[in-house]
């Protein structure tokens, strides 16, 4: 999950929401299509991103190994515990979905262990664009694979990498 948020950018709900359908794991190609939210209201429920608009990234060579292997060891967990095939990429522990905010408890309790200050899942969006910005990706990729609704908001955020990119 972890690396999974960091190669990609993607926003806690994303990755929650996330489905095997939507990740080929031979090409690396992910569709980002579904964000599981919660209200006590409501529950756990499924809506689009936060741009309100499917997105396609790709995985690089070790995330996408990564995800292979998770795979894998997800199915063995399945098939031993008798859970159902929920279809989710990442779980809760009934086997469905999962709370968005199991995952900032998760960040939280590393961030304690670590004794990382403020450690929490937008930190790796936030990584995912400096880190590119900074190696030469374009603002337009990388908009795009954080889902922003154009390139103006990337550019707001991330100036500060942007600048330091093109004084290198």
């Amino acid at each position: 999950l972890i690396t999974f948020m960091l190669d990609t950018g993607c926003r806690r709900g994303e990755v929650a929401g996330l489905k095997w359908n939507n990740v080929d794991l031979s090409t690396g190609e992910v569709t980002i299509c579904n964000n599981l939210q919660y209200t006590k209201e409501k529950g756990l429920y499924e809506t689009s991103p936060k741009s309100g608009k499917s997105r396609t990234i790709f995985l690089t060579k070790p995330a996408l190994a990564i995800m292979k292997e998770w795979k894998y060891e997800q199915t063995v967990i399945r098939f031993r515990n008798a859970i159902p095939i929920s279809g989710y990429c990442f779980e809760g522990k009934d086997g469905q979905g999962m709370n968005p905010s199991c995952i900032s408890a998760y960040f939280n309790k590393l961030g304690k262990v670590y004794n990382i200050p403020h450690f929490h899942p937008h930190a790796l969006r936030h990584t995912m664009a400096t880190i590119s910005i900074a190696n030469g990706a374009d603002i337009v990729s990388v908009s795009k694979k954080l889902g922003h609704a154009n390139t103006s908001i990337t550019l707001n955020v991330y100036s500060h990498a942007n600048e330091e990119a093109q004084r290198r």
